[in-house]
């Protein structure tokens, strides 16, 4: 069967740098929605909603002063943090040097009972914002066993095309090749890794959540 590409799926693509569901770039396929599953039986395909996003009401939901608020989201994230920390294989992070990363690998230092391995990768004389000098400091403040890996810009282009023919799309942002070659160098060290994810902006503006790490 011949797949054609579906013109919306595509204007969202360019829009967004992804496609909103549950259109995909071609006509002939559709993606599973969040919070949904699909089940197939006797020729018959069903697909429902097992979770939905809690939306507090303002109306019955109790002020908090910002202080508060860092405290409460601190307390979860090391909740969150912890909880995937159970692990038969060593635990490793990704550490950007950004907000979310350098929360959670400190927040993960804190409950790892062995060395915290952290990662960090680049492309040859090329390091926007001073990524790799962030996440050095961040290392050295959390005393974590720190690799910092750098990619030739002709190793980066290679890696171009096998990355678009798994992920059988576009790439989305600049970083999906350094995290694809991050990923499958670190797997001599482990098989578990957690990484913080688009989560600064957030973060930057809850400046109180850092004077209580």
């Amino acid at each position: 069967n011949q797949i054609s590409v579906d013109p919306s799926g595509l204007d969202s693509f360019l829009a967004y740098r992804y496609v909103v569901g549950p259109g995909t770039l071609y006509k002939e396929i559709s993606q599973l929605s969040p919070g949904h599953y699909l089940s197939y039986s006797d020729g018959t395909i069903r697909i429902q909603r097992y979770w939905r996003a809690p939306v507090p009401s303002a109306n019955t939901e109790t002020p908090i002063d910002e202080k508060e608020q860092c405290s409460i989201i601190r307390s979860k994230i090391g909740d969150a943090v912890e909880k995937r920390l159970v692990s038969d294989v060593p635990v490793t992070a990704f550490l950007s040097g950004g907000l979310d990363s350098s929360i959670l690998v400190t927040e993960m230092v804190k409950r790892y009972s062995g060395t915290v391995r952290t990662f960090t990768i680049g492309v040859d004389d090329y390091d926007p914002g001073g990524e790799s000098i962030h996440a050095r400091s961040v290392s050295e403040y959390c005393d974590t066993e720190h690799f910092d890996m750098k990619l030739s810009p002709q190793a980066y282009i290679d890696l171009i095309s096998p990355l678009i023919a798994l992920r059988d799309g576009p790439l989305g942002v600049a970083n999906e090749v350094l995290i694809y070659a991050m990923s499958k160098a670190l797997r001599e060290h482990g098989k578990v890794v957690l990484s913080g994810e688009g989560a600064d902006e957030l973060l930057a503006v809850m400046g109180g959540y850092l004077e209580v790490v």
